[in-house]
């Protein structure tokens, strides 16, 4: 008996010890919680692989404060069942809620927003009607899974009805609000890319009141292998420049990988800075959309693909791919692409969501530009 009592004695605790330990059980409980609503919900942690990982082990933390709290047989077991499944539930919900949003966004690309006809039907007609694809670049090299910043940011809007392509640049250090993640607080658009694909992608659709179809992610990597495929570009230069080790003379110039990756991140070098650079983004996306527009491409798009699968981020699904691509190989037009650019002008020390503490350069949107290029993507998007 007394060695019974003893033993239970050494199982209690006292009032304020089962305070703390219960706490800290609801504590890590909704740490738990959090952490799977950011992931799931804004994408915004850094870490990818191990998202899954954070979440067991608050969980497991979890259980092991009840089961400090709980010793008993019968305790402990219900304990770890019912934290696990409580556990189980919450990620269920918040990738429900995940869903959910993309969702939203799906039925909203659908709809009329801001003065754009938007064409409800599937991606299967991609061949046949308008679309805006996002072309997001971010400076790293590796896998393009990698969070980083959105240092090129550029729309195409393609009308097959016309055989139009428009591209519009906007300026990495464009001053607006950034969704999601940046809480619709003012940022330089660069910032954006922290935050996911999703958040550049609404940001973008809230600057020029549009819907942005699809999305293609490319990073360093990506752009060399990418311009080894098609055997180099050919791009008209505006002016002559150096960087890098490389002169690139005005006028026509071929660019093998290395001397395009180079072409298209010169800034410095150039007469107006990053204004300039994103225009040499607008030439270069141009010279691949001709070079696989052609015909030698497109009767090789599967070994670009099979080449580049591993390399691009896109939600563009490979069937609508397959018959964009016959589509363009029964048509005997080319493609006839413009160009635009965001203006504005650049102001230092504004605020950043993103840094607070330091003074950045930052572009100011100048109004009429802004009213031009939007009208410009609706007209090219909805021309007959």
């Amino acid at each position: 008996m007394t060695s019974k009592h003893a033993h239970r004695d050494r199982r209690s605790y006292s009032r304020f010890e089962t305070i703390i330990l219960s706490i800290l059980f609801f504590v890590f409980l909704i740490l738990a919680m959090t952490t799977s609503y950011l992931i799931f919900r804004y994408k915004i942690l850094a870490f990818r692989n191990y998202n899954y990982y954070i979440i067991g082990i608050l969980a497991l933390l979890a259980i092991l404060i009840g089961f400090l709290l709980f010793r008993g047989k019968a305790f402990v077991l219900n304990l770890v069942l019912s934290s696990l499944a409580i556990t189980v539930l919450l990620v269920a919900l918040f990738q429900t809620s995940f869903a959910l949003n993309i969702y939203k966004k799906i039925s909203r690309s659908k709809s009329m927003k801001n003065g754009q006809s938007i064409n409800a039907s599937t991606d299967k007609d991609m061949s046949e009607r308008s679309f805006n694809i996002y072309v997001s670049g971010i400076d790293t090299y590796g896998s393009v899974k990698n969070v980083s910043r959105s240092d090129v940011n550029v729309i195409v809007t393609v009308n097959n009805a016309s055989n139009k392509v428009l591209l519009t640049t906007t300026p990495r250090d464009t001053y607006l609000q950034i969704a999601d993640g940046g809480k619709n607080e003012f940022d330089k658009l660069t910032h954006s890319g922290i935050y996911g694909i999703e958040a550049s992608i609404h940001t973008l659709e809230n600057l020029y009141g549009i819907v942005l179809d699809h999305y293609v992610r490319l990073n360093f990597t990506s752009f060399l292998k990418l311009v080894d495929l098609v055997g180099g570009i050919d791009v008209n230069n505006e002016q002559t420049f150096s960087d890098r080790g490389y002169t690139f003379p005005k006028g026509k110039v071929h660019l093998d990988s290395k001397k395009a990756l180079v072409f298209v991140r010169a800034r410095y070098t150039l007469k107006d800075g990053d204004k300039d650079r994103g225009r040499n983004h607008e030439r270069v996306i141009e010279a691949l959309i001709r070079k696989l527009d052609s015909k030698d491409a497109l009767s090789n798009y599967k070994e670009i693909l099979t080449h580049m699968s591993d390399s691009i981020q896109t939600d563009i699904p490979l069937d609508v791919l397959m018959d964009m691509v016959n589509a363009r190989m029964n048509s005997s037009a080319s493609y006839q692409i413009e160009s635009q650019d965001l203006q504005g002008r650049g102001v230092m020390g504004l605020p950043s969501h993103a840094m607070p503490e330091s003074k950045l350069y930052m572009m100011e949107i100048d109004k009429d530009s802004l009213d031009k290029v939007s009208r410009k993507i609706k007209d090219t998007y909805n021309e007959k």
